[in-house]
């Protein structure tokens, strides 16, 4: 989590989609990272957002691209956000 900073464009990929979904991290508090999606998103993707789901957030820093295993969720009341809550750090 050292290497997530505010501003920097991530990608989260939900486990079993094929469709990532393209974002920005806008905070970062101990093991979660808040993040605002920049596209647009399927509706069976909100649906397992709000439901809460597995995946990767996978992020490029200056020596590697690395990917943070964990769980994203996202309420009624943080939207449009989606909070990621690492479970597992991976140097990709």
């Amino acid at each position: 989590m050292d290497t997530l900073q505010v501003g920097l464009p991530v990608t989260l990929e939900l486990d079993g989609e094929s469709h990532p979904i393209h974002c920005v991290v806008t905070a970062v508090a101990g093991e979660t990272a808040t993040l605002v999606r920049t596209d647009q998103v399927k509706d069976e993707l909100n649906s397992r957002l709000k439901a809460g789901s597995a995946g990767f957030l996978v992020f490029a820093d200056a020596s590697a691209v690395l990917g943070l295993r964990g769980a994203a969720i996202m309420t009624p009341e943080s939207l449009p956000l989606i909070d990621f809550v690492v479970t597992d750090d991976f140097p990709g």
